[in-house]
């Protein structure tokens, strides 16, 4: 009697065939186009297993923008595309078990919502609709981390887990930018690619946008080295990394970095429940930084932090991004069409004082809030804005509540949070970083830490106590 062939056992071996004749035809095409696919592939089946852990490998490779795969595909766009993927699949999986952030926070959703589907509809009457859907992808993906975030992060081990990641892949790009020599090519992204050859530029190539994630990835660091008492030499590798990333901040010599870095020694003792000991710490901080500029710096890097040269030219161009603004105020250029647009705006006389190459060599706006308002008009900036905003109100209500709930450790971190995204605001006024992934990251898990600290309160025995 012939034996019966249950179609049911072959399907799996036959989907990881044709799985191996996909990757093999990718490889005859393009070998490194094939690794990525492996490596993609590979990071969603880990992802789908435990969403989190994926988060995690995310936010830490995130930092290493400079890592291409193929073609200009970089590494934390394949990661991404594959978290993106398992998301949705642990949201099917789940079905209704579990609220999602739009139930929970319908404003900062409506916010996001409004952003994303307000930067689609600009491509309607933006001039250059490929450098505008170039521009919405980023835009799309980075919203996307405010769904992943909040699933992802549910406990307060999810939490050191993703703020670690951020430490992890801060203390590695100022590593890498310590001991790697600046490129000719690495610097060219620079609105003063000319002087970058002296300043460390890390993974990202661009010493401004590093100072601004090395910051991050110091408050983070200085914060889990704070909660952390089961392992001293955790601690002592956490202050290590902390002082590794300011290092770096202050060798990138970025103006715009030291300025996000007195922004946050000024909000931490806010947020701190020992003000006086952060106080003592954050100007110990700057002793150290000012010690170092006085006495150690070289001499061309203190004439660059004193010169008074329009901020490397960015002055020019903000002219010319205000000129956008005064264009077209409420409805913007486009989402994207800054640089493509800048040469319908640079025939008043007097504009290129220190840029004069600004007609051939278009650059972006080097302040995200510019940028936003030229593109999206006074309503793509007005939502970004509510993002930021609603995002902050979460983070500071998540602080307060760990405070009173008396779990110090996440009202530690919580609080970190808010410092970090403060500070990463602040360098925006001098970069166009307003698709961050580092500054997504910290937005969505302002809503998560907020979660938590309510879940945490319904069941919490002080809370009942008190009532």
């Amino acid at each position: 009697m012939a034996a019966q062939i249950d179609p049911a056992r072959w399907i799996p071996t036959l989907g990881l065939g044709g799985l191996a004749a996909v990757l093999g035809l990718l490889a005859g095409i393009d070998p490194m186009l094939a690794i990525a696919a492996s490596v993609g592939l590979a990071f969603l089946l880990l992802t789908v297993a435990d969403l989190t852990v994926g988060l995690t490998i995310f936010t830490a490779v995130s930092f290493l923008e400079l890592t291409s795969v193929s073609s200009g595909v970089g590494l934390a766009k394949v990661i991404g595309l594959a978290l993106a993927l398992s998301w949705l699949a642990t949201v099917a999986t789940r079905g209704g078990r579990e609220r999602f952030v739009w139930a929970t926070h319908p404003a900062f959703v409506t916010f996001v919502f409004g952003f994303v589907a307000w930067s689609t509809a600009s491509l309607i009457w933006a001039e250059d609709t490929t450098k505008g859907l170039e521009q919405l992808q980023s835009c799309v993906l980075v919203a996307l981390l405010v769904p992943i975030v909040y699933t992802g992060v549910t406990s307060a081990r999810d939490v050191k887990a993703v703020t670690g990641a951020f430490v992890v892949g801060s203390t590695i790009a100022a590593v890498y930018g310590l001991i790697a020599t600046p490129t000719i090519s690495g610097a060219q992204g620079a609105v003063d690619a000319t002087q970058q050859l002296n300043r460390v530029a890390g993974t990202v190539g661009d010493p401004n946008v590093l100072a601004s994630i090395l910051l991050v990835g110091a408050v983070l660091a200085i914060a889990l080295a704070v909660t952390q008492r089961r392992s001293p030499a955790l601690r002592i590798a956490l202050v290590g990394c902390a002082a590794l990333c300011l290092a770096g901040v202050v060798l990138t010599f970025s103006r715009g970095g030291l300025i996000a870095l007195g922004t946050a020694l000024i909000v931490a003792p806010l947020l701190a429940r020992n003000k006086a000991a952060t106080i003592g710490a954050a100007l110990l901080v700057v002793a150290c930084i000012l010690a170092y500029i006085v006495a150690l710096a070289p001499a061309d890097a203190r004439e660059r932090l004193v010169a008074n040269d329009g901020g490397s030219g960015r002055t020019d161009i903000w002219k010319i991004g205000w000129r956008m603004v005064e264009d077209k105020p409420l409805a913007g250029i486009g989402v994207g069409n800054f640089q493509s647009s800048s040469i319908h705006y640079q025939i008043r006389p007097g504009v290129a004082t220190e840029r004069t190459d600004l007609a051939d060599n278009p650059s972006v706006a080097h302040n995200s809030y510019l940028e936003l308002l030229a593109e999206g008009g006074v309503v793509g900036l007005g939502l970004f804005l509510g993002i930021v905003i609603a995002a902050l109100v979460a983070a500071t209500k998540a602080t307060r509540t760990f405070l009173r709930d008396r779990r110090s450790d996440l009202a530690i971190i919580s609080g970190a949070v808010v410092v970090s995204l403060v500070s990463i605001l602040t360098s925006d006024l001098f970069i166009s970083e307003q698709f961050s992934k580092q500054l997504w990251l910290l937005i969505a898990l302002c809503p998560a830490l907020h979660a938590i600290a309510m879940k945490g309160l319904e069941s919490s025995p002080v809370d009942r106590r008190s009532r």
